[in-house]
């Protein structure tokens, strides 16, 4: 095992685990969702709203940094020593020593003005060490200047104290300020994904419910919005050149770790989304399996499919932000088609894209995790083996059922004979 795997198993349960448990949440949802896209075959929906879910990430990123107030230049530093009645040369020179005294007490800085003190002491008569302790007020007055250079000091030194509290304390606060603002500009970065994915979903589920006649070609409307979505993506994400990186990982699905607060969208819109999909199963079932037959029943089709495609645009958008638009579009796509290879009933085909959708997921992150690849194209690639696993059964299905035809066939012919 290499040192990166060893790493990262070790650093598992205490760093990844959490991230991972939200990609087999994103893989069980899309997988669901991703039934009724492979139904209706829209497949390239997926792909278009998961754009335009990028795009409406990438706004917010812009609209964020254009919003934010930009940082003015800093005010320019306090002098301490114009606040000090001592001449410019004396004041850098005690402002620097007594610097060093506070950072290196050991090494022993001392005054000029002090050397020459020890001079008269030691030219004292009987200049010893006490005599000279004894004899301190007498220098004091020999030297009248000693205690003006002691209260300087003093100032100097508090004064410097207070000006790194004031800066200490300015970092501080300005560090809280940029986290709120990072904080306001990134919960509403998702609801404009969502929303904006919402409004494009709802056209779809309008044209969704029109006559051939009256409604311009499926592909093409999608095609639109999938290089609509791309461009403007990629624009605002040259725009905003601060999460330019945090776009393109949202694009593209490299990032490893999914934030806190992306874990927890994930997991409240997952319990609204499988609620809504478990009321309204039958009834998306009918509309997606015969929507002639519902229009003659004179069933709502209409509210049906809006419903559907808020879930479908809910679901991608919330995914999207947390694992990026690549494996969002796979896992809506192979886990679902793998289902209904295995399956003719919807439910059971239901349940086993829900299954292949996680273990994908899963599986594609802990390959990443192994061999230090990026999230997206492992979690693309783990979805893969199951469809072709999938295809290869109804393979062989299909030729066993041909060879028994045939020699059923082939005895019914013989008896005839």
């Amino acid at each position: 095992m290499s040192q990166h795997a060893a790493e990262f198993m070790d650093r598992f349960f205490q760093l990844f685990f959490s991230s991972f448990l939200t990609n087999i949440a994103v893989g069980v949802l899309c997988g669901l969702i991703g039934l009724f896209i492979v139904l209706r075959r829209m497949i390239f929906v997926s792909a278009a709203l998961s754009q335009v879910a990028g795009a409406g990430l990438a706004m917010a990123f812009f609209i964020g940094a254009v919003l934010a107030p930009h940082e003015g230049a800093p005010p320019p530093p306090v002098r301490i020593d114009e606040q000090m009645d001592v001449g410019p040369v004396e004041k850098d020179t005690e402002e620097i020593r007594d610097i060093l005294e506070e950072e290196f007490p050991d090494i022993g800085v001392e005054d000029e003005d002090e050397d020459e003190d020890k001079e008269e002491n030691k030219a004292l008569p009987g200049g010893t060490k006490g005599d000279a302790r004894n004899d301190d007020t007498s220098l004091k007055q020999k030297n009248p200047n000693a205690d003006k250079r002691e209260k300087q000091k003093t100032s100097v030194a508090s004064n410097i104290n207070q000006e790194s509290k004031r800066a200490l304390s300015g970092s501080s606060r300005e560090n809280k300020q940029k986290k709120s603002k990072a904080h306001l500009v990134e919960i509403p970065a998702a609801f404009l994904a969502i929303l904006v994915t919402i409004l494009v979903s709802l056209l779809l589920a309008k044209r969704a419910t029109t006559t051939k006649q009256e409604q311009t070609k499926e592909e093409t409307v999608v095609g639109v919005l999938f290089i609509l979505g791309s461009a403007l993506a990629l624009v605002f994400a040259v725009k905003a050149d601060k999460a330019a990186h945090e776009i393109q990982d949202v694009l593209f699905g490299v990032a490893v770790l999914v934030p806190k607060e992306q874990q927890q969208l994930v997991a409240i819109m997952g319990i609204i989304v499988l609620a809504a999909y478990i009321l309204m199963f039958k009834d998306f079932t009918f509309v997606s399996f015969d929507p002639t037959a519902a229009i003659v029943s004179g069933f709502p089709i209409g509210w049906a499919n809006a419903v559907l495609f808020i879930l479908i645009a809910v679901v991608i958008a919330v995914c999207t932000r947390a694992v990026g638009a690549m494996p969002v579009f796979a896992l809506t796509v192979l886990p679902a088609t793998a289902a209904l290879l295995l399956h003719d009933r919807i439910v059971p085909a239901a349940f086993t894209a829900a299954v292949l959708g996680g273990v994908s997921a899963g599986a594609g992150y802990f390959i990443t995790g192994l061999w230090e690849l990026p999230v997206g194209p492992c979690i693309a690639l783990a979805a893969t083996v199951p469809l072709i696993g999938a295809a290869f059964y109804r393979r062989c299905c299909r030729w066993a059922m041909t060879k028994k035809d045939r020699k059923s066939a082939a005895a019914v012919h013989g008896s005839a004979k």
